[in-house]
Formats: C-alpha cells, structure tokens, sequence
C-alpha cells in the first residue's frame, strides 16, 4: 500500500514538473493570441466606425428618396391638378404650381421640382409652365448628359432613373434660385398609369453636407445608381473603374487597390442606390502601432500570473496527494468511491439537461396552442430550440383525461416515451391541471401515421387506467390554427358521453358541419375605433351589440367558440405587440358555454388593448399629440384640412402623414373623419337636429357629401341610424 502512494505521489510531481516545462510554450501562445486579438479588434473598430459613418448617409439619402416618391404618390392622387392639357384647362396649372411650391418651399434634400403631364408638352416647377422643347433647349444644360436624355426620362421612364451630379447652367436655373454648382436630377413616373414624371433637382451642397468627412480621415464615399457615380466626395482620387466587384467586397478585410490598402464598406438601400465608402488603412496602421506596447505588457503580466498559478497549484497538489495516501492506508478503496463520485456528478448533469430540455417543450407547446409566436419563422425557431422537428409535417391536437386509478404520470411517460422512438412523428405533452387532463401536440408527415400512433396512445392508457378518454382533433397544416385546433379537439372530449370511449374521438366524427357566419364589418370597425379612440363606453355598447348578434345566429357552442376566437385574434392582430401577448388564452375560451361568459372575455381583452395602448402613448407633448388636439379642438371648421393642420404644426404634410401613420397606426385624414363619424352618430342618438345641422356642426357643407360618407362609415344613412339608436 505504501509502494502505490509513494508511485501516485511520485506521479503527480512529474507531471506538474512536465507543466512547468510548457509554461514557457502557453506564453508564446497566449501572447500570438493577443496580438491576433488586438489586431482584429482593432480592425472591426476601424470598419465599424466606417459603418456607422455609411449608416448616417443611408438613412438621410433613403429617407429623401421615400419623401420624392411621398410627393409623387400624393400627385398620383391628385388627378384634377395633374392629367390635364394646359390649352384645354388653364386654370388647372394654377393649382398645380402651387402645390409644386408648397413642396419645395420645405424640402430639405432637393432646390426644385419639376412636373411633366405625358399627354401635353409642358413642364411645371413652383413658379411657372414651360414649353418642353424650350425648357430641353434653353432652360436647363447639363455638362454630360444630353438633352435626348431629359426627354426620354420625362416621356418614357417606369421606374426611378437618376442623372448623375455633373454642371448646369440655363435660365431655368438662374431665374428660379440657386441650385450650386453641380446638380443630380431624379427622375419618378407617377404610377400606375404612368401619366406623368416628377423630376427632382439636388444642388451639390446637399452632397457636400452629406459626405462631409475631414480631410485627416482619408475617406472617400460614392453614391451609385445603376453602374453609375450619382455622387461622390472624398480626397483618394479613386474612380469607380477601379473597383471590380465592387458589390461583392469581403467583408471586414482591407482590400489593396492602386498598391494601397483600404477598408471597402458596401450596402444597398432600399430605393436602389447602392453607397461605397473607402478610407485608406494607414489610419489603421498609426492606431495598431500606438497600442502593440500594450500587448507586450499584457505577455509579462500573464507570464508572471501563470507562473504563480502553478507555484499555488503545486503546493495545494502536495497536500491533496498526502490527503489521499492518508486515505489509502485505510481498508476502504477510496479511488472507487472517487470515481463513484464522479459518476454520479456527470449523472446529475445529464438529469439536469434532460429536465431543461422538457421544460423548453412544455413551453412551445403551451405557446403553439396559445398562438404564443409572432410567425411560422418564430414557430420553427422555438421548436428547433426544442429539438422538436416540425418543418413541413401536419400536426393534431390530442386531449387524455379520466384516468381514475392514478396512474396518468406513468401513462404520460410511456406515451412521451413512444413518441421519442418514433421516426416519423415528433412532439410534446402537457398537464392541464384546472381540466385534469393532459394535451398533447402530434407532429407528423401524413395522417395514416399519426392516427396509427393515436391508436397506440388509447392502448396504453386503456391498459393501465380503469378509465381512459382520448379525443383528437382535425388535421392541421397551418401554424396560426393551433388555437382552433385545440377547440376541436376540446369539444370532441364534451363529446364523450354520446361517443364509443374505447376507440379515438375525433372531432370529425362528432362535429355537426356548419357555416360560421362572419361578423360584418362595420361591429369590427366600430370595435377597433373604440379601442383606438379610447372611448370605453362606446367599446363596451359595441361589444353588447356583438354579443347579441351572436346569440341571434343559432350557432352550435363550437361554432360559437371558434366565431370568438376568430374575433379576439382579430383584434389581437391590429395591434401586434408583445405587450398583449398575455391578454388572452384560449384554455379561457374553452370554458365559455353562454354568451355572456364570451361577453366578458371580450370585455377583458378590449380593457387589455386600451390599457396597454394608454401605456404605450407618450405623455409627452408631442406632434402627434398636438394633432390629435387641433383635431379635437377643429373637427367642426369645414376649412379644416390637413393642410391647414400642417401649417400649424409647422412641418409639411407628408412629414406629418408618415409620423402620425407610424404612431397611430391611422392616417391623420381617417382619423379626422372618424372623430367627426363619431360626433355625428351622438348628435343623432341624443339631439333633434336636422342631418343638415348635423353636417355643419362636424366640418360638412354639403350634407349630401357628409350622408355619403357617414354611410360608408357606418352601412346606414344618417335617417337610418337615428331611427334604429335614437335614445332623446
């Protein structure tokens, strides 16, 4: 016993002295790894900040373009001041000018504007009509593109075409303000009927704020259009010539052009123009070198820290190796216990795994029937997670209950089990504790195998339970029907007192086929309005409205149930937010058997939107917030338009549009209608007033124009709805 200690010890020293003969070779090691590391850290800085520096111009430029193509689509609706020939309507151009006036007056990016009618043979700016065959001879030279270039774009172009930054001089550009030196004109057919072109002039000061970068920088960026230099700044002298490939640079490398080495940042925006910014490595190189003394400090200091790692290591070794002859001298194997030990560590890992890896299955499935995911994409995500393979397979819900002898954990572990060893199948089970039932989700490549696999499921519970009932529900292929599936699923087990138990239930089996009626349109949009208005009263007398509609329709409970299901999910969706996410459960659904349990389930989930909604609004002062107060406050002004809304706010319409759209989901002209929708249907409810009174008192003149658009609000004439909701 006491030659095996002294061979362990002995054998334990030797390899602390190999260790000590490889400290020198981890040196070296770790000393290459960190000036790989800096080095490349450094090197994703460098690119790094070319990409931020890229990203800002992105961003201005495609914004700009979205605001051009803004102001077209706005003059594509606007047909009375656009198709027209100046010889037959005159008093058109007017109207035309000045809008064109209005555009430019705010822009920030283009000098002018230019409109031209296919069907005519005149150009229109903000300040007058040009003939065309003038404006091309005398109005507007460029230094490289010809005239024959101007007129094609003006008469031919689909899509957005781009004439390079390059000299004009005309009197078009002397007389109507000052554009600079050098110009770039884009050009935009107004869709869908290709009528007309909008041709937008940038002045080369718009560039050389946009590219500005200082000239120690060493960074040179080029705007592209279809193979063509729109723009470009920067002191490298280097033309786009000589850089082939330029849309497919390596990522994150230095690239060597002309015998120098430059970081290439590339990307394509959104509207085509594809941006190239180039700045030469030596910025790299001067930075490198000022931080490679860091690097040989760093080597000492792990050096010295290593070395006393491994003078700590070898003392504390020496006392573990007497630890352990000391133990060797008793009868006891201690090395077996030792590895005892270790074996039940690395079970306890597993165990552990194991245990993570139900807890993440349980969670997909409860989130897959609770239409827990944003999309298929998020579905496939969370299942690979899972390590459930679920891609291009049909899936079934399966419901298990009424196991009275006790024996539901070892059933569900049996069938969990066979579910593993199938190859073709795939899936998860859950405890519904509240329904003392277990849920299953069946995932596999046709329905032959999967009701096979059900088969074996209703063998083993009628095996070891005295009672066992397994319902199923229809086969599924889309994702966004798990929640319906479920439903079936659950009224085929209602069903179990009328069904054979000792075979699967199926839904298709027990359900009586029928049409569900959809809910007309104008409940939802109310509904939605309500909710977005946050007018609670309204919402709650709009979801009464629903709940009786319902109740009229005669529907069996599970078209009934899957009617509101279809309803909530709806409303969910307009306003798709995580935060509403934990609003609604279809386990709930499922207990509803009356109206006026759906009634408050509804109730709950419209508080939850508004709640969530009110949260989610900026108590700030903002412009959107203003709007909403001078619409508030104007509704009943006929003179009240969005322009007249803009002009207050002091931006242009289209900002004001694209703002107000992204924050409320809803144009800032459909919100004002609604607000003066809203207020004429109270007026009719609790007034006597004529309807003609009525349209004055919210913003109408022409009480023909305000009954037109009340009924397409609302599917009723005013007459109609005082009639059927008159409360005076």
């Amino acid at each position: 016993m006491r030659k095996h200690r002294k061979r362990t010890t002995n054998e334990i020293y030797k390899s602390m002295l190999i260790l000590n003969a490889f400290i020198g070779i981890i040196i070296l090691i770790i000393a290459g790894y960190l000036y790989s590391f800096y080095y490349r850290t450094m090197l994703d800085n460098f690119f790094s900040s070319n990409r931020q520096y890229q990203n800002s111009i992105v961003n201005r430029q495609e914004n700009d373009i979205e605001i051009m193509n803004s102001i077209m689509t706005q003059l594509s609706f606007s047909e009375d001041i656009t198709m027209f020939k100046l010889s037959e309507q005159p008093v058109k151009a007017r109207y035309l000018i000045d809008r064109l006036y209005q555009y430019t007056k705010v822009s920030q990016s283009f000098n002018q504007m230019f409109y031209y009618y296919r069907d005519d043979h005149y150009v229109y700016n903000g300040a007058t009509s040009i003939e065309l065959t003038m404006f091309l001879n005398d109005g507007l030279f460029l230094e490289s593109s010809s005239k024959d270039t101007i007129r094609d774009y003006l008469q031919n172009a689909d899509v957005m075409k781009v004439i390079p930054e390059q000299k004009a001089e005309g009197y078009v550009i002397a007389r109507y303000g000052e554009l600079s030196d050098r110009v770039s004109i884009f050009f935009f057919p107004v869709i869908p009927r290709m009528g007309g072109t909008v041709a937008f002039i940038v002045g080369n000061r718009y560039y050389d704020e946009l590219l500005n970068s200082e000239p120690a920088d060493e960074r040179q960026t080029m705007i592209i259009y279809d193979g063509q230099v729109v723009a470009a700044r920067g002191n490298l002298g280097i033309e786009l010539t000589d850089l082939d490939g330029y849309e497919s640079l390596p990522e994150g490398k230095l690239i060597r052009i002309n015998g120098d080495n430059y970081a290439a940042v590339y990307k394509k925006g959104n509207s085509g123009l594809e941006y190239l910014t180039l700045q030469s490595a030596s910025c790299f190189y001067d930075s490198f070198v000022q931080g490679q003394w860091t690097i040989f400090f760093i080597t000492i200091i792990s050096y010295l820290v290593l070395s006393a790692v491994v003078v700590i290591i070898r003392k504390r070794m020496g006392k573990r190796v007497k630890n352990i002859s000391n133990l060797l001298n008793e009868d006891d194997d201690s090395f077996a216990t030792i590895e005892r030990g270790i074996r039940a560590l690395d079970e306890n890992k597993k165990a552990s795994e194991i245990e993570g890896l139900q807890h993440r299955r349980g969670k997909f499935v409860n989130n897959f029937v609770c239409d827990g995911f944003e999309d298929d994409e998020d579905v496939l995500e969370n299942a690979a997670s899972a390590e459930l393979a679920i891609a291009n397979k049909i899936y079934t819900v399966v419901l298990t209950g009424e196991k009275e002898n006790g024996n539901e954990r070892r059933v569900n572990d049996i069938i969990l089990e066979m579910l593993k060893a199938e190859k073709r199948l795939t899936g998860y089970g859950l405890n519904l504790i509240a329904k003392r039932q277990s849920l299953f989700v069946v995932f596999g490549e046709d329905e032959v195998c999967i009701k096979e696999f059900l088969d074996k499921m209703l063998a083993v519970g009628k095996n070891n339970c005295e009672k066992f009932i397994l319902s199923s529900s229809d086969f599924h292929r889309a994702y966004s029907e798990a929640s319906r599936a479920y439903l079936e699923a659950d009224a085929a087990y209602d069903n179990r007192f009328l069904a054979d138990n000792d075979a699967v239930i199926y839904y298709s089996d027990v359900s009586v086929i029928e049409s569900i009626k959809e809910l007309p349109a104008g409940f939802m949009q109310r509904l939605k309005n309500a909710i977005r208005l946050g007018q609670v009263d309204a919402m709650e007398k709009t979801v009464d409205e629903i709940a009786e509609h319902m109740q009229q329709n005669g529907q069996s409970l599970m078209g009934f149930r899957l009617m509101c299901n279809d309803i909530i999910h709806l409303l969910i969706d307009e306003w798709d937010d995580n935060e509403n996410s934990d609003i609604f459960s279809v386990y709930t659904l499922s207990q509803c058997m009356t109206v006026q349990d759906f009634r408050g389930v509804l109730l709950d989930v419209c508080r939850g939107l508004m709640r969530n909604k009110s949260e989610k609004t900026s108590e700030d002062d903002s412009m959107v917030q203003k709007a909403i107060k001078y619409i508030k406050e104007d509704y009943a002004s006929s003179d009240f338009t969005m322009s007249v809304l803009a002009e207050k706010l002091g931006v242009s319409a289209v900002t004001l549009s694209v703002n107000f759209k992204n924050e409320m989901d809803i144009s800032p002209s459909d919100y004002l209608a609604t607000v003066r929708m809203e207020k004429a249907k109270e007026l009719l409810r609790h007034t006597d007033k004529k309807i003609r009174d009525i349209s004055m008192e919210v913003g109408y003149e022409d009480d023909h124009v305000f009954t037109r658009r009340f009924k397409k609000y609302t599917g009723k004439t005013p007459g109609q709805y005082r009639s059927e909701h008159y409360e005076v």
